[in-house]
């Protein structure tokens, strides 16, 4: 889903979408809009019949207003690349932003590359437990995902110090009060050993 949203170093090789065992997917809903939902298929001719079928035994009603919409915009190729670039601009300008905000306030306590691009940067704490950052950070009105709800297994401890953060809806001012939110949590919840 983010494939469109590669904002640093090169884009990722495609599939060959010529060969009859290769189906691409992908979604508008990254790009367009969260809420929009639909998505789209490449795949060999003999599995046209069978993809739709399925779709239609998945979700008999889709909306067609909303498909509609989407197809004005991506049918116009220079109205679609200039949204993707504006997207790819403002998502690689907040990234930046934030990591810089976060290594600046944390330094060497941040575990973080830089993103390459998408909507989220994932980093982690040394010596931070991120639920007990967590709580704290919602005190002072801030909100980020906390790593362990990513984990295969949400009991295992392999997670506890890494925190995912959306930049994608919030402007950069923002980022840096929430980066030094982020840091003051981190300051104040009690650390591991």
């Amino acid at each position: 889903p983010y494939r469109q949203l590669r904002f640093r170093s090169a884009p990722v090789a495609d599939l060959d979408t010529t060969s009859d065992r290769v189906v691409r997917a992908g979604t508008f809903s990254k790009l367009l809009g969260p809420g929009l939902r639909t998505g789209w298929l490449v795949a060999p001719p003999w599995l046209h019949k069978i993809a739709v079928r399925a779709r239609w035994n998945a979700d008999q009603h889709p909306n067609l207003v909303t498909q509609r919409a989407i197809w004005e915009v991506v049918a116009n190729r220079e109205r679609y690349d200039s949204i993707v670039n504006l997207a790819r601009s403002t998502y690689g300008r907040r990234a930046e932003t934030l990591h810089a905000a976060l290594s600046e306030r944390l330094g060497d306590r941040l575990e973080a590359p830089l993103p390459d691009g998408g909507l989220f940067l994932w980093a982690r704490i040394q010596d931070a437990d991120i639920t007990a950052v967590l709580a704290t950070a919602r005190t002072l009105g801030l909100n980020f995902s906390a790593g362990p709800g990513f984990s295969p297994d949400p009991t295992s401890q392999a997670h506890r110090s890494f925190a995912r953060f959306a930049y994608s809806s919030v402007p950069e001012s923002d980022l840096v009060v929430a980066a030094e939110r982020f840091a003051d949590a981190v300051d104040r919840a009690p650390q591991t050993k």
